[in-house]
């Protein structure tokens, strides 16, 4: 019997930049490197930038790539102006709100779902960047995703008699039979 090809769920976890970027620079966060085989689907994405002092209004955007080539965008609905601090709030379902959160100036955004691969990233793109803006507190949340391709059997689990996703219609009918003839005898003994 073959069997399909299935995905299997592994650990969330959260990724940050090994460092913060130096002022002016735009960030670009990296899918690790994992077994063979793993995506990484995106869960949550926040990032803080503080904006210098130099008049002039920005407009923050983030999208994802292969390296090469941009494929997904998503951005804040709204430009900032200087010597302001702001934290952009992105997941997938996010309602976009373009009137800020005074206190902590945070900005929700609808992100894309995203699977992505190692070696993808998602990076930010500002119109209007200053010298003296800084981004930090870069943190996406991933779940980690990996692919297991079909076969006949399962590795490393004997003949997959074990897993829930292999069904042997005859074994499990040799067995309910014993257990029916086991309660059978226990009734008929007095």
């Amino acid at each position: 019997m073959l069997r399909a090809g299935l995905w299997h769920r592994g650990l969330q976890r959260i990724l940050t930049l090994r460092e913060a970027p130096l002022a002016n620079r735009e960030f670009r966060l990296e899918m690790p490197q994992g077994a063979e085989g793993v995506q990484y689907e995106i869960l949550y994405m926040s990032a803080i930038i503080t904006n210098g002092a130099t008049a002039g209004n920005r407009r923050y955007n983030f999208f994802a790539d292969n390296g090469a080539e941009r494929y997904a965008r998503w951005g804040s609905p709204n430009v900032e102006v200087a010597l302001s601090t702001v934290e952009f709030i992105a997941y997938p379902g996010a309602v976009l709100n373009p009137i800020l959160n005074t206190i902590r100036k945070g900005q929700p955004m609808p992100m894309p779902i995203l699977r992505m691969p190692a070696g993808h990233g998602i990076q930010s793109e500002t119109d209007f960047v200053d010298a003296a803006d800084q981004w930090n507190s870069v943190r996406v949340l991933v779940q980690e995703w990996f692919y297991e391709p079909p076969a006949e059997r399962v590795p490393n689990a004997g003949d997959g008699a074990d897993r829930v996703d292999v069904v042997r219609f005859t074994d499990a009918l040799t067995r309910l039979e014993s257990v029916l003839r086991l309660m059978e005898s226990a009734q008929a003994t007095p």
